[in-house]
């Protein structure tokens, strides 16, 4: 071990990395972390939603909240550079993607936002009923989105344009999906189930490309370019070869 970091009530959501930073959400803050040292180089008191976290990218660190912010911070200082409302509790994680940001809202919206002063550039609604959660993946000019319900389970994976003009497929899942991020692999974007299925949809029109079965309850789907690493919920891990 190299260094332990006390973070209170823990760190639920995906940490960040920019040069020699790492940036999390605890309950209560956002904290800026020395990974030589572990030493904390600064803190905020903003609150992400549970089980999200921030985004960093040419010297900025992107934060949504809870109150309705998306926050574009120093990442040397953490000092505010701009400050967005939304006008709705931010529901996702953030993902930066060259010069923007793309995050969503418990209003149905996902939002694209410029990166250097927070400016809206464009949004798009995606469900009445369901929200946006997770992270919002970019991969293969397009971005998906997880959707839930009100009890959080995982129902409908969108794929959207990068300018969010418009949605270029949906998916409603048969039961709820048991993985709570879509990773993008190749040409297909991969998703698992309670019942062990491991099912891809292809990147261009959301159709099945393959499914391959295991006996449990998959918790997390991730992987390199040429094999495919499934952990479950009982502990087992899987490997598959393209």
């Amino acid at each position: 071990m190299r260094w332990k970091f006390p973070a209170g009530h823990g760190v639920t959501g995906p940490i960040a990395g920019l040069g020699r930073r790492a940036y999390a959400a605890t309950p209560d803050s956002l904290v800026s972390l020395d990974i030589d040292t572990g030493t904390r180089r600064w803190s905020r008191a903003i609150k992400v939603p549970g089980f999200e976290g921030p985004a960093a990218a040419a010297n900025r660190v992107f934060a949504g909240t809870l109150d309705g912010f998306v926050y574009g911070l120093n990442a040397e200082t953490g000092q505010d550079e701009w400050r967005t409302s939304l006008g709705a509790p931010v529901t996702t994680s953030v993902t930066v993607d060259d010069a923007q940001v793309y995050v969503g809202a418990e209003n149905g919206m996902l939002y694209r936002v410029d990166s250097r002063n927070g400016a809206v550039l464009s949004s798009l609604k995606l469900d009445e009923t369901l929200r946006p959660r997770s992270v919002p993946v970019v991969a293969n000019d397009a971005v998906l989105v997880l959707l839930t319900d009100e009890a959080a389970e995982y129902r409908a994976l969108v794929s959207m344009d990068l300018k969010l003009e418009r949605i270029r497929w949906r998916l409603i899942a048969p039961k709820a999906w048991s993985t709570s991020r879509v990773f993008a692999w190749n040409d297909a974007f991969v998703v698992g189930t309670t019942s062990g299925e491991i099912l891809a949809y292809r990147a261009t029109d959301g159709s099945i490309a393959w499914s391959r079965r295991v006996t449990e309850s998959i918790r997390a789907i991730g992987g390199s370019s040429d094999t495919l690493y499934v952990s479950t919920s009982q502990g087992s891990l899987y490997a598959f070869r393209q």
